[in-house]
């Protein structure tokens, strides 16, 4: 396997985590990566994977060592279990102010092309009513992935924003529905047509509530 990534580092431990992307697919292996630490290191990790296939979310306290890194193979069965696209979200069970990292990295081979990428989960307080994506190209496969961490389902809005040599800006009307993860094909939704650039906003609308994008990208460059 082939391929490079980049992240930028924390600025600060904390006690609770979030992550839209992610699958358990045969051309995929996810980890779950956590280091307990802080002043009050958490010791029980409340995992839940909100599944984008209708299966039911699994939620369960899993021991982590203090001051020690701890890895989990999502693919495995005592985990998220395989053939799922999902989502995570984690918090403290020992300890409302136990503290953590958590971090997610991937390996794939996807349209014949391997490679690798790892992002840092973002806590409850790092969600928004809206989100932005500069980089996209019609010449990937791009996704868009979206937890909807809330008790009701969120109306949203996704705008895709080509250049004037390129074509018009499209917008689509989405539905989230709670507690769950949805996958948008950007490139069959609302960025098609000649090939080139495009950036995307995604916009909570009714309710105005906080979610959590990712976008994902496949690509052979």
């Amino acid at each position: 396997m082939t391929g490079g990534t980049d992240v930028i580092g924390a600025t600060a431990l904390t006690s609770t985590g979030n992550l839209a992307e992610g699958n358990t697919f045969s051309f995929n292996r996810e980890f779950l990566t956590v280091l307990s630490a802080g002043a009050t290191p958490c010791t029980s990790l409340q995992t839940t994977y909100l599944y984008g296939d209708g299966t039911p979310n699994k939620s369960f306290a899993q021991p982590i060592a203090a001051n020690a890194r701890t890895t989990f193979l999502v693919n495995d069965p005592a985990q998220a279990g395989a053939g799922h696209p999902l989502s995570i979200h984690l918090s403290c069970a020992s300890d409302p102010t136990g503290t953590f990292l958590a971090e997610r990295p991937m390996y794939f081979n996807f349209f014949g092309d391997d490679g690798g990428s790892d992002v840092m989960a973002v806590p409850d307080n790092g969600l928004s009513q809206k989100a932005y994506f500069v980089e996209g190209e019609t010449y990937f496969y791009e996704y868009l992935t979206v937890l909807n961490p809330n008790g009701t389902d969120v109306m949203g809005t996704v705008t895709y924003a080509v250049p004037p040599l390129h074509g018009m800006s499209s917008q689509k009307s989405w539905r989230f529905p709670a507690h769950s993860r949805t996958t948008i094909n950007a490139n069959a939704d609302g960025a098609s047509g000649e090939p080139g650039p495009f950036w995307v906003t995604v916009d909570s609308n009714s309710p105005a509530l906080p979610l959590l994008v990712e976008r994902a990208l496949y690509f052979a460059y």
